[in-house]
């Protein structure tokens, strides 16, 4: 199945029992369901504060999509929609964030950026006005396949272009101020 995981489920197999049957509705059915379920239970992991530090660590068993096969691929469809609310995602502000709200930024640029947050409106401009909420990036997650896990999810990668308009954003002179940016704002040669 390529799942780091078990599904528990009575599903559709074939005589021999060495797999699900794969033109089964049912077991479609099935495996539809296990993004929500497993975004509910991620849900109550991350319902008091302490527990949610933890959480994240589900990371190294949720699937990438690459690493399923047949129709435990679908698994991955549904995986977005289901977390999209759940704060599964360590950011650099100190606190827990659901994966569309969460940056991916190389470390130099994590940095300056500080644990604040980012202009929505620069980091999503293609979401509707009410889905532009500010972003927040990521605090280090030590591991590339939790980095790829969390983009799957719905975090984006910060590229170079945006970082550049999300500066401009935050170096505007009625901006609020933050700590890595204070000394740019105000012409300081070390800062810059």
């Amino acid at each position: 199945t390529g799942l780091r995981f078990f599904v528990q489920a009575h599903f559709d197999v074939p005589v021999d029992r060495e797999r699900i049957t794969a033109t089964s509705e049912w077991n479609r059915w099935v495996l539809a369901r296990v993004p929500r379920q497993l975004a509910r239970a991620a849900g109550e992991l991350c319902a008091d504060e302490a527990r949610a530090r933890r959480a994240f660590r589900l990371l190294d068993v949720l699937p990438l999509r690459a690493e399923l096969r047949g129709d435990f691929a679908m698994i991955c469809d549904g995986l977005p929609e289901a977390f999209a609310e759940v704060p599964l995602l360590p950011g650099r502000d100190g606190a827990m964030h659901p994966p569309p709200r969460c940056v991916l930024a190389p470390p130099s640029m994590a940095a300056l950026l500080g644990g604040g947050e980012l202009p929505g409106r620069v980091l999503w401009p293609k979401r509707p006005p009410n889905q532009q909420r500010g972003g927040v990036v990521l605090a280090p997650l030590h591991d590339p396949r939790r980095e790829a896990v969390a983009l799957e999810l719905g975090a984006v990668a910060l590229e170079l272009p945006t970082f550049i308009e999300v500066l401009r954003a935050l170096l505007t002179p009625d901006a609020p101020e933050r700590a890595p940016l204070a000394g740019c704002r105000r012409g300081d040669p070390e800062a810059m």
